[in-house]
C-alpha cells in the first residue's frame, strides 16, 4: 500500500526536481541574507540602549525575545526590498564573476 502513495509523492515532486536553479537566484537570496544579518545586527544596537521596565519586563526572557524579534524585523525589511544593500552586494558579486 506504501509503493501507490510514494509513486504519487514522486510524481508530483519531479516537476520540482526537474526545475533549474540560475546561479542569479542564489546570488539574489545570498545577498537578501546577508542584508538581513546586517539589518539584524544594526536593530540590536540600536535596542541595546533602551532600558526596559521591570515591572513588566526585563530580565533574560526579554533578551531573548528582542533578538528574536530582531531577527525577524531584519528578515522582514530585507524580504520587503531592503535598504538597497542587497542590490549593490548582488551586483558586485555577479561583477566579481565576470571578471575572474
Amino acid at each position: 500500500m506504501a509503493d501507490p502513495v510514494l509513486k504519487a509523492l514522486e510524481q508530483a515532486t519531479a516537476p520540482l526536481a526537474a526545475a533549474k536553479v540560475r546561479p542569479v537566484d542564489k546570488v539574489r537570496e545570498a545577498a537578501e541574507a546577508f542584508e538581513s544579518v546586517f539589518l539584524n545586527q544594526l536593530l540590536d544596537t540600536m535596542f541595546s540602549g533602551i532600558d526596559t521596565d521591570q515591572t513588566f519586563g526585563g530580565g533574560s526572557s526579554e533578551k531573548i525575545y528582542r533578538s528574536m524579534m530582531n531577527k525577524e524585523i531584519g528578515d522582514s525589511i530585507a524580504r520587503a526590498g531592503g535598504i538597497g544593500l542587497s542590490e549593490t552586494i548582488q551586483r558586485e558579486i555577479l561583477a566579481m564573476q565576470e571578471v575572474a
